[in-house]
């Protein structure tokens, strides 16, 4: 951390939980700190905390000339206003087809036009004093999309693309969109949105103090002064679960960079199966296709495939029944095997179904080539007046047939 002393930034969403969290850092750092939000008695709180050099100016975002006297405002308070800090966001979400005209401008308002408001506010000062800092506060949702946030997505993606436009007119500024932070700030308080991008980036948070380190440290004449730096992400992501939801972690220039391809061999053939578990005894084939399976049963969790207990159903890790059957088509693309069902049915652990697919792969099957489960559901469902000894296999071999006709059709 560099030291900040007789810098003055103005923190804008202060009362928030990233956002006091900004002011505590800037002013460990030396700078003298603006606090903004919309509830004075938090502010107060905060000030209290942080002791000297801290300043409480409170403003509503969304009125337009309560935003141009905050930049009037901070300045007058501490003579200058050296680094922006525009964290205030807010959210209204609704489907694009269902969004209100009132839901799409307050977003825009607080989150976007406010933004560039403060930014034209504060900009004389710093083109007078040859130095400033411009920072503003995006997500990674405006990368991964998130179904009920147009309206939060746009305004993110404007003012990155505000960031890209002042640095190629040589001015400050840098848009830092933040991954998942797991103690502090909208996603601590949005638990649906943490886990979507938890979900779509891999379970691997930031925390508050991390992401706040990667902030200071982006402030630093090293980076905050090249000229190309204006807009990038900053999160920790499992490269592997990304892969499945964002189209970048296909393109040539990640595959150059070795991102994603860890553990994914088969992401762009099939696997020979057979040709892998030829010569193996059961119980390496079956550990061999747990690993391969863990793969693809990790992919559509999202978890990473140690996370995984083999020993537990796979309804109780997460599975159910739509998953199921996008694990029985992931497997039947990636792997050239076809999994029944029935297999991934009735408590079935990943040892169980590892240990089918295996036999099945061996041609240690039964000699009917239908699965025991598929034989088991058959007998259920026949007539109690059938011989208990009657063979069983056409009926099997028509339940099995039509969950195939099942799992093609979904």
């Amino acid at each position: 951390m560099f030291d900040l002393t007789g810098k003055n930034a103005l923190v804008t969403g202060a009362t928030g939980g990233i956002g006091a969290e900004i002011a505590k850092a800037l002013h460990a750092a030396g700078a003298s700190v603006a606090i903004s939000g919309t509830r004075a008695e938090k502010l107060e709180e905060l000030a209290a905390e942080l002791g000297d050099r801290v300043h409480v100016v409170p403003a509503n975002l969304s009125d337009r000339e309560s935003v141009d006297g905050l930049a009037k405002a901070a300045t007058e308070a501490m003579g200058s206003v050296d680094i922006l800090v525009n964290n205030a966001g807010v959210t209204k979400d609704n489907l694009a087809m269902r969004m209100k005209d009132e839901e799409w401008d307050t977003v825009l308002q607080v989150n976007l036009e406010s933004a560039f408001r403060l930014m034209k506010g504060v900009m004389r000062g710093m083109m007078k004093s040859r130095w400033g800092r411009m920072i503003n506060i995006t997500s990674v949702v405006g990368v991964t999309g998130n179904p009920g946030q147009a309206n939060y997505v746009a305004a993110n993606g404007y003012l990155e693309g505000l960031a890209r436009k002042r640095r190629a007119e040589g001015k400050p500024a840098l848009a830092i969109a933040w991954g998942a932070i797991s103690d502090a700030g909208y996603l601590a308080r949005n638990e649906d949105v943490n886990e979507m991008l938890s979900r779509k980036l891999g379970r691997h948070a930031l925390t508050a103090k991390e992401a706040l380190d990667g902030l200071m440290t982006l402030l630093a004449p090293q980076y905050a002064d090249q000229g190309t730096l204006a807009a990038l992400g900053y999160a920790r992501i499992d490269w592997q679960a990304a892969r499945k939801d964002l189209s970048l972690v296909g393109t040539p220039l990640v595959s150059l960079l070795g991102l994603g391809d860890e553990d994914d061999a088969g992401a762009d053939g099939v696997v020979d199966l057979a040709a892998m578990l030829e010569g193996m005894d059961q119980v390496t084939a079956a550990q061999t296709v747990a690993k391969l399976l863990a793969t693809e049963i990790g992919k559509i969790l999202r978890i990473s495939p140690e996370e995984i207990d083999p020993h537990k159903p796979l309804s109780d890790i997460g599975m159910d029944s739509l998953m199921a059957l996008e694990l029985r088509m992931s497997a039947e693309q990636q792997l050239g095997i076809d999994i029944p069902l029935m297999s991934l049915a009735n408590g079935a652990t990943l040892i169980d179904l590892s240990s089918r697919v295996a036999n099945r792969v061996l041609g240690e099957e039964s000699a009917s080539g239908v699965s025991d489960e598929t034989q088991q559901l058959a007998s259920l469902h026949m007539d109690d007046e059938r011989h208990e000894t009657e063979d069983l296999s056409d009926v099997a071999a028509e339940v099995e047939n039509k969950s195939r006709e099942l799992g093609s059709f979904l």
